[in-house]
């Protein structure tokens, strides 16, 4: 017994003595954390100091060019012609939004359309609406918006269809097309409901029963984007001042929120991929999605949007120009599937929340008996 008494006590101090370690090892990884995310902090106020900086001097010399016109006006009214057009610069220079994402950093608004887009009630009612819906009940961290992820698509298409503008400019991209594709991923969010995914799933079965003239999410954000034009005279008139054919247009970002490709932009098919790829299904709503919920669980990705966007090229299939990926970065892409996958299993479609989204669906269709959606438009 006494040598038993003596062993474990060697054991108990060995123990001791790893736990010890243990702490210290913990506590060190807590300090780097701390360390690096302090230095990530100072770096998005370097970057925000310096953005403020580079606007204040375009400021500076915009009004050191509007006191050099208005000294040399002439009779001819041409120079205060260049003088307004000027000043009307110098007022939306200052009219700017900067948002710090999760996932892209530091986001950068002062296109005066995308302003007043978002500024619209039709828009800032994602605020209200949770991604994950009732997720956040379950994980504290799921509560980001359908606002953060609409501003995120958004950001994400713009760099990708400036991206294939830059590197291959026999495409003809103009810029009515990348504001385009920019307002359709901004929008493609609007049509959503309260508790997220579960209003999809509502909208589809009353749809069979007849009760609603939609069955889709993104038809109800054709619906919402139609009565944001039309209830916003200020963003109707930026469309028409920004797009270069503006009844054309409209469709054509319609059928970017649908994913329906009608052959409107003869030889730029491959626009029709980025908000919505039916073909691979790698498309900006997926990569901003699957990146953002891998986040709420503190799943490590390795997929390095930038370097994907680098790698992606148009070219001609079938008469047709579409989006090809590299076949050397295929295990990338598979991986990014694969968390998609995972997040399926063990967040979208975990037991428990299952059980909650079909108590909800019942609940909402019970309710539509009244209805809940009063009108069809």
């Amino acid at each position: 017994l006494k040598e038993i008494k003596e062993l474990l006590e060697e054991q108990l101090v060995l123990f001791q003595s790893e736990k010890e370690e243990f702490i210290q090892e913990r506590s060190l990884l807590e300090t780097i954390e701390i360390q690096k995310h302090d230095e990530e902090i100072q770096q998005l106020k370097i970057q925000s100091a310096s953005y403020q900086e580079q606007k204040e001097s375009a400021e500076e010399s915009f009004v050191e060019e509007i006191k050099e016109l208005q000294s040399a006006t002439d009779k001819d009214g041409k120079k205060e012609e260049a003088l307004m057009l000027k000043i009307e610069n110098l007022m939306r220079s200052k009219d700017n939004l900067i948002l710090q994402d999760d996932i892209y950093g530091d986001i950068i608004i002062d296109n005066p359309l995308i302003l007043k887009i978002i500024k619209t009630h039709q828009f800032q009612r994602l605020k209200d609406i949770k991604k994950l819906g009732y997720i956040y009940q379950n994980i504290s961290k799921s509560t980001y918006s359908r606002l953060e992820h609409s501003i995120g698509m958004y950001y994400l298409a713009g760099e990708y269809v400036k991206q294939l503008q830059r590197r291959q400019p026999e495409l003809n991209i103009t810029e009515s097309d990348v504001l385009c594709v920019q307002i359709a991923a901004l929008c493609y969010n609007l049509g959503h409901g309260p508790f997220s995914h579960i209003f999809g799933l509502f909208l589809k079965e009353v749809f069979q029963s007849g009760n609603k003239p939609w069955e889709k999410v993104s038809e109800a954000s054709v619906m919402m984007f139609d009565h944001m034009i039309e209830e916003n005279d200020d963003v109707k008139n930026l469309l028409k001042e920004f797009l270069d054919n503006y009844e054309a247009d409209i469709e054509f970002i319609q059928e970017l929120i649908h994913g329906a490709r009608t052959g409107q932009r003869k030889g730029k098919e491959f626009l029709y991929e980025i908000v919505v790829n039916k073909t691979s299904g790698l498309d900006v709503c997926m990569i901003d999605d699957t990146t953002r919920d891998a986040a709420v669980l503190g799943m490590n990705i390795n997929f390095k949007w930038r370097v994907f966007l680098s790698k992606v090229e148009v070219r001609n299939e079938n008469g047709e120009q579409r989006i090809f990926f590299q076949k050397d970065d295929l295990e990338t892409y598979n991986d990014l599937f694969k968390t998609r996958h995972s997040l399926h299993r063990e967040l979208y479609y975990l037991r428990k929340n299952r059980i909650i989204a079909i108590m909800i669906k019942r609940i909402l269709v019970k309710s539509d008996e009244k209805p809940i959606i009063r009108n069809g438009d």
